[in-house]
């Protein structure tokens, strides 16, 4: 009886430290596997993070390098040739074929266009040698943008009163036109100013 009651107690035992090994086995892994699991996550983030920053990374340098690549392009572009105000006339003579045109030196031009002198750096005007026929060009180059309004305005002063005065001698095909591309202003008096303002402006532009 005592023998069957320890066989028992020994296969009792031997179950309950089964069960209870089992437990901690289990619990082991358990935590084993939570550690792991932890760590497998840290390191799922951690390379989210860096996936992150490598990406903006690379959005950064491409920002930076396409920025270089639109200044190299618009430093590469030819830039428009300055021209003087004489280079401008002469240029609109030519391809007009104007004949017999007087030039006004720069010095006389105020008693024609009272424009102030701190408004304007270079200027040139011809006129037509023969009082009868009503051909007139000049070009200004002003400084600053915000005068345009107050030049135009003496310009048309004058040439307002020139057409009158050819008028008065039958010139009434006689007009003016000016043109603003800056810093050049271009005027011309003429029977076809239309002409003479597209050869100044394929002259600038």
């Amino acid at each position: 009886m005592f023998y069957k009651m320890e066989i028992i107690a020994i296969i009792y035992y031997n179950i309950v430290i089964a069960i209870l090994s089992e437990k901690m086995y289990n619990g082991i892994v358990f935590l084993i596997g939570g550690e792991v699991k932890a760590l497998q996550e840290k390191n799922q983030k951690r390379n989210i993070i860096l996936t992150v920053i490598v990406l903006l990374f690379i959005a950064a340098v491409s920002c930076v390098l396409i920025v270089i690549s639109l200044n190299m392009q618009n430093n590469s572009k030819p830039q428009p040739k300055v021209y003087t105000a004489d280079e401008v006339t002469a240029g609109v003579i030519n391809k007009m074929n104007y004949q017999n045109l007087t030039q006004i030196s720069a010095e006389n031009i105020p008693k024609y266009y009272d424009i102030p002198n701190d408004m304007i750096y270079d200027s040139s005007m011809y006129i037509s040698g023969r009082s009868d026929i009503g051909t007139e060009i000049a070009c200004f180059k002003f400084r600053d943008e915000d005068d345009r309004d107050a030049i135009e305005k003496n310009i048309y002063e004058y040439t307002s009163s020139k057409i009158n005065s050819y008028k008065e001698i039958n010139e009434s095909a006689v007009r003016s036109e000016t043109s603003v591309i800056y810093p050049y202003v271009f005027v011309v008096i003429s029977s076809d100013t239309g002409s003479a303002v597209t050869a100044f402006e394929n002259i600038v532009k």
